[in-house]
């Protein structure tokens, strides 16, 4: 009884050990990291203030060099769209979220306080340079909330698997800030939203299954 108490146990340690690892993302020298949320069948909303991000999510916030032109067509899953720099001038804030999401994922900015916010969303891969806006380019409404007039632009972009979607609020104009806002980031109901086990996951599991056979075996040679 005293080892099938200690294998109890270990299987225990090695389904948790499993699930953690199965939820976490890693750096490149192995240590683990936490994840931003995951973009499954229900959308993301997250509120914010140009230069402050949000509450309700881990954010970077500071100032990029340049923007990108706003040639009035948006990217989309089918038809992405190569980056293309208006102009390098600094001093543009902007905030930046990072989720987990693959494959076609929507993305909206609602501008909620309209005077003096002329604010564009764009999509990244993995990671955001502000001092290099076309690094990691994922795609762009090719509108921003003040030209031509409007409170809301979307586009949809293809995030490859394994990398994660960063999403970045930004002002069109130098010194601008304290704006509210609302992003809704979606993704393809059709296809996404499936959880799946990442390798220490499937460890974890493969585990259990080899511990629980050996408290089986050792059950019947007790008979």
């Amino acid at each position: 009884m005293i080892h099938i108490k200690k294998l109890m146990l270990l299987i225990i340690s090695i389904v948790v050990t499993g699930l953690v690892f199965a939820n976490s993302d890693r750096t490149d020298n192995g240590a683990a990291i936490t994840p931003g949320p995951q973009i499954g069948r229900a959308a993301i909303v997250i509120e914010g203030t140009l230069g402050s991000g949000s509450p309700s999510i881990p954010f970077e916030t500071g100032e990029q060099v340049g923007r990108l032109n706003r040639n009035g067509v948006p990217s989309t899953c089918a038809v992405p769209k190569v980056c293309d720099i208006w102009d390098t001038d600094p001093g543009r804030a902007y905030d930046a979220y990072t989720v987990q999401a693959s494959g076609c994922v929507t993305i909206e900015l609602e501008v909620l306080e309209q005077t003096g916010a002329n604010y564009q969303v764009n999509a990244y891969s993995t990671a955001y340079n502000p001092n290099d806006i076309c690094e990691n380019y994922l795609g762009d409404p090719g509108f921003s909330a003040g030209e031509p007039p409007t409170t809301e632009t979307s586009l949809s972009v293809n995030v490859p698997e394994g990398e994660n979607l960063v999403v970045v609020v930004h002002t069109t104009v130098p010194g601008e800030t304290g704006g509210d806002y609302r992003l809704t980031i979606e993704g393809d109901t059709a296809s996404g939203g499936v959880p799946t086990l990442g390798e220490w996951g499937l460890i974890g599991f493969i585990g259990l299954f080899l511990a629980i056979g050996v408290v089986l075996i050792t059950i019947r040679k007790r008979q």
